[in-house]
Formats: C-alpha cells, sequence, structure tokens
C-alpha cells in the first residue's frame, strides 16, 4: 500500500488514497520525462511555468495524503486551497501563454499575480460553474483562515445551545474520503494542463495518455459510486447534530 497508517486501509478511503498516489507517480515521471526531452530543445516561458507548477503539485499531493490519511482532514484542506489557487493560475496561463511572464516574473510577496475571484469568472463564463467554483474557493478559504463561521470543518469542536460539540470520528472516513478525491480531481486537471502545454511545443507526451486517461476514469468511478453517497451522509449527520 501506498503508506501505513490507522486509516489507510479503510474501504471508505483506500481507493481514494490510491488515486493521489497515482498522480504523484504520473507528476513524477512526467518531470523526469519531459526532463529528459528537454536537453534537446529549448524550454518555453509555459515549460517553465509546467514544471514548476508539477514540482509543487507533487510536493502538495504527498502532503495532503499523509496528513488525510492520519486523519488531519482539516490541514489537508489548507492544502486543498493551495492546489485549487494553483490549478487555477496554470489553467489561466493556459489561456494566453502571454501570462506565463507575468506569472514568473510577478515580485510582489504580499498578493498574487492577478485576483482570485477574476480567475474564476475568466475561466467559468457559465454562471452555475462560476457560482461553485466561487463557493468552493470560500469554503476552502474559511478553513484555511479558521474561520469559526465554517464550524466543524475549521475547528475540531463547536459550540451549540452553550454546549461544546466534538468532532464525530464516525464521520472521519467520509471526509478523508472526500479530501482525497477533492486532492485528486485538482491534480488532474494540473497534469492535464501540464501535458497540454508541453504537447503544443513540442514534446512527446504519447506515453503518458493511457495513465491520466485510467486516473480520469478512476475519478468519475469514484464519483458516481462513493462521492455523492459519503455527502450525503456528513449532511444527515449534520442534520442530525444539531
Amino acid at each position: 500500500m501506498y503508506i501505513a497508517t490507522k486509516y489507510a486501509e479503510h474501504p471508505l478511503v483506500k481507493p481514494f488514497g490510491q488515486i493521489v498516489y497515482d498522480q504523484i507517480n504520473i507528476a513524477g515521471s512526467l518531470i523526469i520525462e519531459m526532463a529528459g526531452q528537454g536537453t534537446k530543445r529549448p524550454l518555453s516561458i509555459t515549460n517553465k511555468v509546467s514544471f514548476m507548477s508539477l514540482f509543487r503539485l507533487r510536493e502538495s499531493l504527498h502532503s495532503v495524503l499523509l496528513l488525510a490519511l492520519n486523519g488531519f482532514v482539516r490541514d489537508a484542506s489548507v492544502l486543498l486551497l493551495t492546489l485549487i489557487e494553483l490549478k487555477l493560475d496554470v489553467k489561466y496561463i493556459g489561456c494566453n501563454s502571454n501570462l506565463a511572464h507575468k506569472w514568473i516574473e510577478h515580485s510582489k510577496e504580499n498578493t498574487k499575480p492577478w485576483k482570485v475571484s477574476d480567475l474564476i469568472l475568466a475561466l467559468y463564463p457559465d454562471l452555475s460553474e462560476y457560482e461553485a467554483n466561487k463557493e468552493i474557493y470560500r469554503y476552502f478559504s474559511g478553513i484555511k483562515h479558521a474561520n469559526p463561521a465554517i464550524g466543524k470543518a475549521s475547528f475540531p469542536l463547536g459550540v451549540s445551545d452553550s454546549w461544546l460539540v466534538f468532532d464525530d470520528d464516525q464521520n472521519k472516513p467520509n471526509l478523508i474520503g472526500i479530501a482525497l478525491f477533492a486532492a485528486g480531481s485538482e491534480g488532474f486537471e494540473i497534469i492535464d494542463m501540464a501535458l497540454e502545454t508541453f504537447s503544443s511545443t513540442g514534446f512527446s507526451i504519447g506515453i503518458f495518455k493511457d495513465s491520466v486517461a485510467k486516473s480520469q476514469e478512476n475519478l468519475s468511478k469514484l464519483n458516481a459510486e462513493h462521492v455523492h453517497r459519503m455527502l450525503c451522509e456528513l449532511i444527515q449527520r449534520d442534520i442530525q447534530q444539531q
């Protein structure tokens, strides 16, 4: 198995952990293969962005896996926000390669090259997709900043009718599975964008098509078979505890 922890072999967790582990391997193999091909050609600015994003993706997925499989879902969710922002950046740069220069040459440490809200608006013109992605970002941002309005997703205990309400460990496998699914979904988009960028600049990416297609298939299968049910169970348990 990919990593030995309390939750690694749980039936609700294992398939989600495996898909994140597989993406770590795909990203690593892609880095090695593209670096080898890059010795025979000049690297474009977008190639450099792809290498940077893949290295960061691989690092963050390792951390998400380690945290989530040990039950630290909130801290894994903080890294999910990092992956969401990284995905938005690489997709935005993919729309206009000139933006890669602005991204790499950005020098202000207290701000990003562009507002996240502007990225979401530009990348998701469909209103329903825009609202969904805006809400996802708002939710994980609330967890990152320990906003009490997010409730137990942000803190391991909360206050209800003057009582302290502790987190329910029965929810943990579902929460872990969903966090890993989210990480896998963001990771897939970052890898897919890197492949598109390398391909458009003359790199050969054929050897990765099967593994990436399999990753997408596994994500779709997990979503259809598990994620909807897991979310329903979490919502129902929250209703019962109110």
